[in-house]
């Protein structure tokens, strides 16, 4: 009896033996059936996604993609089911993922999206290998051979956008996991199941998840690098003449990345900035009669006549100034990347007659309004409360007229010998919009705000009993 018995267990292991030879060795593939989302069904060679414990296939997906996270999630999950289902010889080698650029074509490739997300699909639809119409699929697997290079097989898992995708690749892994599990490997039995546990770390700002071997032992493999995630979002935008953009800084925290968001200083535009980009500066060109006369732009001193300065956009006081002739002083008005030609004969101290100039014109802006005490400003400088007159230069202005609760009022107004003053009645209209305690409410809202009231109010009164 005990001869027959211990006879018994040399056969089984022999038998063991043989049969881990036959389902491990390099040669011997396992071919499965894998039904699409679509109804189709495919027959896929595991050997395409590695053989001999060696790589055989890379995970492709799209740069470009129209959710690029969502395809990025696809593959690290195709990944992940690789490496816990197709083991050879106890560890399943880790199968890469790339773009499209980094892509190995001597190599079987897995293709994940279809051709809006990646452009190796779009150009195995245009060379005419790709039968299936992926723009209106609910989710496909495609096995083409031959696709890039001869010999090797292109696995094409997609639909017509990144949810038909992702339901695409679950029905490739449940068909991969049914089909391997039906073979007498799943007989074998393992103390563990050999793949990702879920768990996942920071190391500094580097994730890190868990792997657990069949013999129970585990390692930590990189993940993700959240600063790789570092990024601007949205439009940049001015504060003054600085340009700033939104940014988020990622950080790894309980495993995952997670970001500050704050605004970024960008970069500084000497010559005015608007709606986010830097303005062109406009040019004032100068000439003068004597040539060699100092210039001033608003009290800084630029150089000697003739001379081109750049300038931003604005009102800007100009004073020119040579030694034995009259200053000669004006203001000047340039719009954005305007270029302004002036030329100056200066006159001489001490002659009995001279031609007047802008310097000695002296012109009248005379406001009121209704109702009065609405604020003044010229090019932006606070003047005073209407009704009010001011005596200025002759020249170009920018009035601005505001008082709380109305629209603002605004003008552009050039004054000269032959138009010295300026004289408005200003009729400021309700503003269409009322603030309170710092929010902007439009007046055909202001109706309801009482009876808003009475029903919170009769609530109130209720919950209190």
């Amino acid at each position: 009896m005990y001869l027959i018995s211990y006879r018994k267990k040399i056969i089984m292991i022999i038998t063991l033996i043989l049969f881990l030879i036959l389902n491990f060795g390099n040669t011997n593939a396992i071919m499965c059936t894998i039904k699409a989302p679509s109804g189709t069904s495919v027959e896929i060679n595991t050997d395409w996604i590695a053989k001999g414990g060696i790589p055989n296939a890379e995970i492709v997906i799209g740069r470009n993609a129209v959710c690029y996270d969502c395809d990025i999630a696809t593959a690290e999950l195709l990944r992940d089911k690789f490496e816990s289902l197709l083991e050879e010889n106890g560890r399943m080698p880790v199968v890469d993922i790339v773009t499209e650029k980094e892509a190995d074509k001597s190599m079987n490739l897995i293709l994940i999206g279809g051709p809006v997300d990646n452009t190796l699909t779009a150009d195995l639809i245009n060379a005419e290998k790709s039968k299936i119409d992926w723009y209106n699929s609910i989710g496909d697997i495609e096995v083409i051979k031959d696709a890039f290079t001869t010999g090797k097989y292109a696995i094409i898992i997609g639909g017509k956008d990144s949810d038909a995708t992702r339901k695409a690749a679950e029905a490739f892994i449940k068909g991969l996991n049914s089909c391997i599990s039906s073979t007498s490997i799943s007989s074998v039995t393992t103390k563990c199941t050999e793949g990702f546990t879920g768990n996942r770390k920071c190391s500094g700002n580097i994730v890190e998840q868990e792997y657990k071997y069949a013999d129970c032992t585990t390692e930590w493999r990189y993940y993700r690098d959240c600063d790789e995630l570092d990024s601007f979002i949205g439009e940049k935008y001015c504060k003054g003449d600085d340009i700033y953009q939104k940014y988020r800084d990622y950080f790894c925290s309980n495993g995952k990345c997670d970001y500050n968001e704050f605004e970024k200083y960008i970069r500084t535009c000497e010559y005015g900035c608007e709606n986010g980009v830097c303005l062109e500066p406009s040019k004032l060109h100068i000439e003068t009669v004597p040539s060699g006369a100092g210039v001033y732009i608003n009290g800084e001193y630029k150089g000697l006549t003739p001379i081109t300065i750049p300038i931003k956009k604005g009102s800007h006081t100009l004073l020119i100034r040579k030694s034995g002739y009259k200053d000669y002083k004006t203001r000047v008005f340039l719009s954005s990347g305007e270029y302004k030609d002036i030329s100056i004969e200066l006159e001489e101290i001490g002659e009995k007659t001279y031609k007047k100039t802008e310097v000695e014109e002296k012109c009248i802006i005379d406001i009121s309004s209704s109702p009065s005490g609405a604020e003044v400003y010229i090019d932006g400088e606070f003047i005073g409360k209407t009704p009010i007159m001011k005596e200025v230069l002759c020249g170009k202005y920018y009035i601005e007229v505001k008082k709380e609760g109305y629209e603002l009022w605004e003008k552009v107004v050039e004054l000269s010998e032959d138009n010295p003053k300026f004289e408005e009645a200003v009729t400021l209209s309700p503003s269409k919009k009322l603030e309170i305690s710092g929010f902007e409410i439009d007046q055909k809202y202001l109706a309801i705000i009482p009876i808003v009231l009475g029903v919170l109010g009769f609530l109130i009164r209720l919950l209190r009993g």
